[in-house]
């Protein structure tokens, strides 16, 4: 397991660190999402649910990053 710090440190100049510190700047929310999520591929799946739906909350973002690193479409209502 990585350091937490360090690899958040590495992170933070990209579009989906900015957007979900945004919406919850914990370390351990920030680490979840990005180390559960490892590939730049499924990272942009999560920032262009996030803008479309324009989610918030971040209990909504936990589930959101399960469905995607399980390969389950979310049902998210526009």
């Amino acid at each position: 397991m990585p350091d937490v710090k360090s690899f958040l440190e590495k992170q933070k100049e990209t579009e989906v660190y900015e957007k979900l510190s945004s919406i919850n700047n914990t370390d351990n929310f920030l680490f979840y999402c990005l180390d559960t999520l490892e590939t730049e591929e499924k990272r942009q799946k999560l920032l262009n649910y996030i803008n479309k739906y324009d989610i918030t909350d971040s209990g909504d973002v936990l589930e959101l990053v399960d469905c995607i690193e399980d390969g389950v479409e979310p049902e998210l209502e526009e």
